[in-house]
């Protein structure tokens, strides 16, 4: 192998790599290196020859590493997928309770599954039941028998009790006394502004119209007689008109 035949390899391209070229040259120093004995100056010279050719080829090596290095094209960026922030936790309004009870809301005529009455609420029921005219009893019997099938209400003298009642009977007793008190102020307002001294409840009752209506037939005879039971007193009224009050 010498220089000259590397340089005729270089020129028709017959070396695939740098290294193959690297190896060439140095074959052709060692050669010389190898047959020339020391001291011989062919042998010097290829010594020195074969030094410099390294530190060139070095030189060399590193600069076309880092030109291949600046062709390449910039990495592109990996997009990561992050995990979504967790769900932040509802935060519970905190409801400052009001001073004094509560009321709770009335259930409406057509509103299924009414609530249970409170003991208040009964108890307001059967002061406003205490309250009403004699006229509005036979309401209350309609009422009352309208979802109750007992023989017992069909006698001569009938005993109420609001904690026996259902539900639905409660509630409808309710906005009955609910609806006449409405009608009674209303009545008593217009009395005032016509500044005449009208017997207002009787005004009251006629005006309301809260008394069951349609089918339902009036189930008070001249016998009949209801009996409601208060928290400390009953009354009974009769067929007659009058209000007799019972201790219990």
């Amino acid at each position: 192998m010498d220089l000259g035949t590397v340089k005729e390899g270089l020129a028709a391209g017959r070396y695939a790599s740098h290294d193959d070229f690297a190896a060439d040259v140095r074959l052709t120093f060692t050669n010389a290196l190898r047959y020339n004995p020391v001291g011989h100056e062919v042998h010097t010279f290829a010594g020195a020859l074969l030094a410099y050719f390294e530190r060139m080829y070095k030189e060399a090596l590193a600069n076309f590493e880092e030109e291949c290095r600046s062709l390449e094209p910039p990495p592109r960026p990996v997009a990561v997928e992050l995990p979504p922030p967790p769900a932040a936790e509802p935060v519970e309004a905190k409801v400052k309770p009001r001073a004094g009870n509560v009321r709770m809301r009335k259930p409406k005529a057509r509103e299924p599954n009414k609530r249970e009455m409170s003991l208040e609420e009964k108890n307001m029921l059967r002061i406003g039941l205490e309250s009403l005219p004699e006229e509005k009893m036979h309401n209350v019997l309609q009422i009352v028998r309208k979802r109750n099938n007992n023989p017992e209400m069909l006698g001569d003298e009938i005993e109420l009790d609001i904690d026996e009642m259902d539900v639905e009977t409660q509630w409808e007793l309710d906005r009955f006394v609910t609806n006449f008190n409405k009608a009674l102020k209303k009545s008593q307002r217009a009395a005032m502004m016509n500044g005449g001294a009208a017997d207002v409840t009787s005004a009251a009752v006629a005006e309301d119209d809260t008394a069951p209506v349609g089918d339902v037939p009036a189930l008070v005879d001249n016998d009949d007689a209801v009996t409601t039971i208060g928290a400390t007193h009953s009354f009974l009224v009769a067929a007659s008109g009058c209000v007799n009050w019972v201790s219990c």
